[in-house]
């Protein structure tokens, strides 16, 4: 699978793995520069966990990477509503519910 350039195509991050899960995990382990990147929005650190989020979309919505969780942004939601209710973070879901890759 790879990971290209929303700009130019050139493939940003290229493995051999089963699943997008498994490439976006293996991009950041390998310290890969997604900036850029077709389908990959990054933000954080986030100022009341430090974490560094990804989201990438995958099929028609997008899947978020936040520390030890992975799930839909609405499963993220629910989980930053329970435990942060950080206006940072809820600006960047409410920025991804919205924001669609045709």
């Amino acid at each position: 699978m790879k990971i290209t350039n929303r700009f130019t195509d050139a493939i940003i991050f290229e493995a051999e793995v089963e699943d997008m899960k498994a490439l976006v995990l293996k991009a950041i382990s390998e310290g890969a520069n997604l900036e850029g990147a077709k389908g990959v929005y990054q933000f954080g650190p986030m100022p009341t966990s430090g974490r560094l989020c990804v989201a990438v979309w995958h099929n028609d919505h997008w899947m978020v990477k936040a520390g030890c969780f992975w799930g839909t942004i609405d499963e993220l939601e629910e989980r930053v509503k329970e435990d942060h209710n950080c206006p940072v973070y809820l600006a960047n879901i409410e920025l991804l519910k919205n924001y669609k890759i045709i």
